[in-house]
């Protein structure tokens, strides 16, 4: 275990630059951390987001790359710092990595960051958000196997998010630009039916979930 006071003082030494301790090494470093123990990520983890909190494009550059390979049911630390780097609202590169992670594997994840950058600052998600479906419409004359499931990843996410987070929902859907061309990318790509239901719902803003039902539902996606 280290000393809070020498921790402390390398903290603040990392803040004003005295000390640069990751670097470009980023991945390599956190690759090798997740053998290690817990402890000694999570303190890790603290050093990354002191590190990173000068500069945005720090952790542009690594958390799309970690999330590519890092397991959410063995590396809860890993994804623990991911969230504490990421809470605020994110640059564009990784507000859609994290948005096109597979829900199946990542629960929540996404889901949750998403809400928690709504209630931020809906302008600025709704800019990114915007940005990103454009992104996915665009891809339509090259559409591969990977293509296919980052949209259809992202399309659960917001499925779900317009069940569990109706009025926050409501909310980012109701620009008219979002509803176009977010109509655009359901009729580009020709999915799934059930994720109609992301405009629907914000017609009927009844989604209406308890808490008791959307605990249960967690439970069982």
């Amino acid at each position: 275990h280290i000393d809070p006071s020498q921790f402390f003082n390398f903290l603040t030494n990392i803040l004003s630059s005295n000390i640069k301790l990751i670097g470009r090494n980023t991945i390599d470093i956190i690759e090798a951390s997740l053998e290690w123990e817990s402890y000694q990520q999570n303190l890790l983890w603290k050093i990354i987001k002191v590190e990173c909190s000068s500069s945005i494009k720090q952790y542009e550059k690594f958390i799309p790359e970690i999330l590519e390979y890092i397991d959410p049911s063995k590396h809860q630390e890993a994804l623990n710092g991911i969230i504490l780097i990421a809470s605020n609202i994110p640059t564009y590169e990784v507000f859609s990595a994290i948005l096109l992670v597979a829900q199946n594997i990542y629960g929540f994840f996404a889901i949750d960051l998403f809400h928690n950058w709504i209630k931020q600052n809906i302008t600025r998600t709704r800019e990114l958000f915007l940005e990103l479906i454009e992104q996915l419409v665009d891809e339509e004359d090259a559409l591969d196997e990977e293509d296919i499931k980052e949209i259809n990843n992202f399309l659960i996410h917001i499925l779900l998010f317009s069940e569990f987070y109706p009025k926050e929902h409501s909310r980012l859907f109701s620009d008219k630009n979002v509803k176009s061309v977010f109509s655009d990318l359901l009729k580009v790509h020709d999915f799934n039916p059930i994720f109609n239901n992301i405009l629907t719902n914000v017609k009927n803003n009844k989604t209406g979930m308890t808490k008791r039902n959307r605990k249960r539902q967690r439970k069982i996606l």
